[in-house]
């Protein structure tokens, strides 16, 4: 699943990896995210997450969707830089970071890799 505020990144990512062979849920929102995973969380294997967004950011999304699955594999996507985030989810074994913008060739292989785990890792 794929969760970005920006429609255009939202759509080229979900593209991309639906070009792949991945099937891809994609959500504009935390609140509507928490939606999707509720009913969805047995076909989701990972989970892409803007950590900016407005209403309910990234940190609020992680910390509700980890409430509702404790394994589920998280990668925050952000514009920051990775040393910045990743603080901030020390210790909740993240599967990983991808710093915006992004090539199609960073996305496929970071989800390639996320998928191979078997267990989320530190990023």
């Amino acid at each position: 699943m794929i969760i970005d505020d920006e429609p255009y990144l939202l759509d080229v990512a979900a593209e991309l990896l639906n070009h792949e062979g991945y099937h891809v849920f994609t959500a504009s929102s935390g609140k509507q995210a928490l939606e999707i995973y509720r009913e969805q969380q047995k076909q989701i294997d990972l989970i892409l997450l803007d950590l900016t967004m407005p209403h309910m950011n990234g940190r609020e999304c992680f910390h509700l969707l980890r409430e509702i699955n404790s394994d589920v594999r998280i990668t925050i996507v952000s514009g920051y830089s990775k040393e910045d985030v990743v603080q901030h989810f020390d210790g909740y074994n993240l599967a990983g970071f991808i710093k915006k913008p992004y090539l199609p060739e960073t996305l496929f292989n970071h989800v390639k890799q996320a998928m191979e785990t078997q267990s989320p890792c530190t990023p």
